[in-house]
């Protein structure tokens, strides 16, 4: 499907929508894929602009529904904790209660996110360097 246009609202001018903020191919719930699109947008519209005000945001029960929804279905690997999806969808219970529980600490602004694994690419000198995933550059 090619790129879609759209007028921002407070510039003249198009600003190129890829699809991925077009069309909700993700299936994500409807206020979700609305909150991407005018985040996506306003970065583009103004893109010296800084968003001072995204936490709020981020701890949103559906924000949080969405995203449990799409690691689920791209069955995530476990991170650095080493707990596993299988570990927390054993039952629809503990999946609200893991999302109750991500919701409070966010909220609480208790949230404490663990170190990252961090990948080594072996150099001919017997260094390394650190791998940059591909979506992370």
């Amino acid at each position: 499907m090619p790129n879609k246009m759209i007028r921002a609202t407070t510039e003249r001018r198009w600003i190129p929508l890829p699809d991925a903020f077009a069309v909700n191919g993700q299936a994500l719930p409807a206020r979700v894929f609305r909150l991407r699109r005018k985040l996506y947008i306003k970065a583009k519209q103004e893109p010296r602009f800084r968003f001072y005000t995204l936490y709020d945001r981020i701890y949103r029960r559906d924000v949080l529904a969405a995203a449990w929804n799409l690691v689920f279905a791209n069955d995530g690997a476990p991170g650095v904790d080493g707990v596993r999806i299988a570990d927390i969808a054993t039952s629809p219970e503990h999946v609200a209660s893991f999302l109750d529980e991500i919701y409070e600490s966010l909220k609480g602004r208790r949230y404490k996110p663990q170190a990252v694994r961090r990948v080594t690419i072996p150099k001919a000198n017997g260094g390394g360097r650190p791998f940059k995933y591909p979506h992370c550059a």
